[in-house]
């Protein structure tokens, strides 16, 4: 691969890697609702799981996001 000027080969992407992560980050992840179907009473299981499912993904946004160099959005004061 001939070397172009002005791209830095270590910042470029890395497919594989991403998908891997990703996918270690969604299995893991997937371990919360699975915890709360075991340790809920069968009564409250679905608003639980959903509870967790919901917990799950918002944790897994956010670490996506600070792993991947979003900015974090800025807070409103208050003031229409």
């Amino acid at each position: 691969m001939k070397d172009e000027p002005g791209i830095d080969q270590s910042a470029l992407s890395r497919p594989m890697q991403a998908a891997g992560i990703s996918a270690a980050c969604f299995a893991t992840f997937a371990l919360v609702p699975t915890a709360a179907l075991l340790a809920a009473p069968i009564p409250l299981r679905i608003p639980r799981i959903a509870l967790a499912s919901l917990i799950s993904l918002a944790l897994l946004g956010a670490l996506g996001g600070h792993l991947g160099g979003a900015p974090r959005p800025a807070r409103r004061s208050g003031h229409p």
